[in-house]
């Protein structure tokens, strides 16, 4: 059986498995919100007794439970990229699409900014790594 239980100003689900006693924070501080968790944990958690969910070998089992057994660990945010770094990414990706001629002007813009910015800046934002990973023209990366 799985309850809330308020933690200072935050809720979290307790419950129980295989004999040993979890918690996750539900990252809110409003009762009827963390009921929705609740009842979405105590189904899951249902399900993996019947045997319908099989839990993870490793990971966090009350994530697992909230996420209807999508997640298995938080995601972790990626650090900033330096120049040097975004522009190998973006080296990386394939060309077969462009012309000599701007591979070759792409060159030479990347050399002028990294003299210019410095080529193992960090960016202040996240802009760089949206901007590398996303899909160009085509839809390709």
């Amino acid at each position: 059986m799985a309850s809330l239980e308020r933690r200072g100003t935050r809720f979290r689900v307790k419950f129980r498995y295989g004999g040993r006693q979890f918690a996750v924070s539900l990252d809110t501080a409003d009762p009827e919100e963390a009921e929705g968790p609740l009842d979405r944990l105590r189904y899951n958690l249902a399900l993996l007794k019947r045997g319908h969910l099989q839990a993870p070998p490793e990971g966090d089992l009350g994530l697992f439970l909230l996420s209807d057994g999508k997640l298995t660990r938080r995601a972790e945010a990626e650090g900033p990229l330096t120049l040097c770094e975004f522009f190998d990414r973006y080296k990386q990706r394939p060309t077969d699409d462009k012309e000599a001629n701007t591979r070759s002007t792409e060159q030479t813009h990347m050399a002028h900014l990294q003299r210019l910015i410095g080529a193992c800046r960090l960016s202040r934002s996240n802009w760089l790594r949206n901007a590398v990973d996303t899909p160009g023209p085509g839809g390709s990366k």
